[in-house]
């Protein structure tokens, strides 16, 4: 599928149509072996508003639920990195010196 969308003469090799994007976006979420947490993201997880918490907490029941052994600390970076790939890291304000 890379080769069809990315290569010099593929369909999109610089991926500018959004249908490059929906198609990518669904191989990725369609992926449970390699892309677990983003199908757990979009096709388990139905809430419109959460936090990050939340979601680990979610993951690790599912998790559990299929016997998956894994450590609090895999989760944890698995849920950032899938969050990440959508929502901005907070801005943190640095302090000034002095203060």
């Amino acid at each position: 599928m890379a080769n069809q969308i990315l290569l010099e003469k593929g369909w999109d090799p610089f991926i500018e149509d959004i249908g490059s994007h929906w198609l990518l976006h669904w191989e990725l979420v369609a992926n449970t072996h390699r892309a677990l947490f983003w199908h757990y993201l979009f096709a388990h997880y139905y809430e419109a508003e959460f936090t990050k918490e939340q979601f680990n907490a979610f993951c690790t029941r599912k998790l559990e639920s299929a016997k998956i052994q894994t450590t609090a600390k895999m989760i944890a970076r698995e849920v950032e990195c899938c969050l990440r790939t959508h929502v901005a890291r907070p801005i943190e304000k640095s302090k000034s010196p002095g203060r």
